[in-house]
């Protein structure tokens, strides 16, 4: 899925998706769910891929 149709599915801008995506802002929790909603996927595979990172 390309971030265009991430960020219009989310509601949210190319822009900041393409921010988020390389790691210059921290999304807000209802941009967490937003995006996860845009990907259908369920939003704790964001959770447990941030608690293995902190886990490295």
């Amino acid at each position: 899925m390309s971030q265009e149709q991430v960020a219009a599915d989310a509601g949210l801008s190319l822009v900041y998706v393409n921010m988020l995506e390389r790691g210059k802002r921290h999304p807000s929790l209802d941009t967490v769910f937003a995006i996860a909603d845009a990907l259908s996927v369920d939003v704790s595979h964001f959770v447990e891929a941030v608690a293995q990172e902190l886990h490295r």
